[in-house]
């Protein structure tokens, strides 16, 4: 009788196990399970991941953000073009971003968006912006430290990029849509203060500092998100003060960013690290450096 006990005990647990094999395998059963990581703004409470589902062919990405300003979404901007679900495609005002689409709040200061990877592209690439419909202006990107950014779940830590720029960029695998992945984020800070009170659109004069002086023959322009010139394209040429002060004085437009650039030879060179945004109440005067010349191997 023993025997048949334990006969009938061992096919059970092959049954079991086979069973459990299959599942593993089954990526159509992409439901992702509450989990519990710990909090990595130092507290001994752990975060709580929300439990998302994935969608068939699309990426499902989960972000816990600080805290949003009010009349802002987020939104996710780069070169994602899909417009399939989510609120569909948001046009740039300044095409800083080839589309945008909005994140939907799932509670807890948890955002969630899903995408699909455009034909014949590689990768989902953008990052997390706050935006207000009010008067189509984006702001407040996320930390531009990638030490910052933790991913909790899902994805590899390859997925965070550095933009050229100064940000952390995210650049998403096509394959992870392939099994409907779902990838959980939890972000420290934005790399400006929340909700801060911005510089009014107006008249001002802004002073740039500059490490050392410019190469001979160097022009420095100011530039930011003017609406009739891009980045780029600026012609706003600097006054010089002294070999390593300059000037620039004019209209600026509500919610204003900006930055440097020095022309030589028909190249330009950018100041280092993010755009300058400039607070209510501050002075306007902005130590700048350049990139580190790369050194050839």
């Amino acid at each position: 009788m023993k025997n048949l006990k334990f006969i009938f005990a061992t096919a059970i647990l092959a049954t079991a196990l086979i069973f459990g094999a299959c599942k593993k395998d089954d990526k159509d059963d992409p439901v992702v399970t509450p989990t519990t990581t710990p909090d990595p703004s130092g507290s001994e409470e752990p975060s709580t991941l929300p439990a998302v589902e994935g969608t068939d062919g699309a990426v499902t990405l989960v972000v816990k953000f600080p805290s949003i300003c009010e009349g802002y979404s987020i939104i996710f901007a780069g070169d994602y073009k899909e417009s399939v679900d989510n609120g569909g495609v948001w046009a740039d005002p300044d095409n800083s971003f080839g589309a945008a689409r909005e994140f939907e709040a799932i509670g807890d200061g948890w955002y969630k968006i899903v995408m699909h990877v455009s034909d014949g592209a590689e990768a989902i690439s953008g990052r997390p912006l706050q935006y207000s419909a009010a008067d189509h202006q984006w702001s407040y990107d996320w930390a531009h430290d990638g030490s910052k950014l933790h991913l909790e779940k899902g994805g590899a830590d390859d997925i965070f990029t550095d933009s050229g720029f100064g940000e952390v960029n995210l650049s998403i695998a096509a394959a992870y849509a392939e099994d409907a992945e779902v990838i959980y984020i939890i972000a420290d800070e934005w790399n400006l203060a929340p909700c801060v009170e911005r510089l009014a659109a107006g008249s001002y004069t802004f002073t740039i500092n500059l490490p050392e002086p410019l190469p001979a023959g160097a022009e420095l322009y100011f530039t930011g998100n003017f609406p009739e010139k891009d980045w780029g394209n600026s012609d706003r040429l600097m006054t010089k003060v002294s070999d390593t002060q300059y000037t620039w004085t004019g209209e600026i437009p509500e919610n204003f960013e900006c930055k440097v650039f020095y022309v030589l030879d028909g190249a330009q060179t950018w100041q280092d690290g993010s755009n300058i945004v400039p607070l209510a109440g501050e002075t306007l005067s902005y130590n700048v450096t350049w990139p580190v010349p790369e050194v050839a191997e």
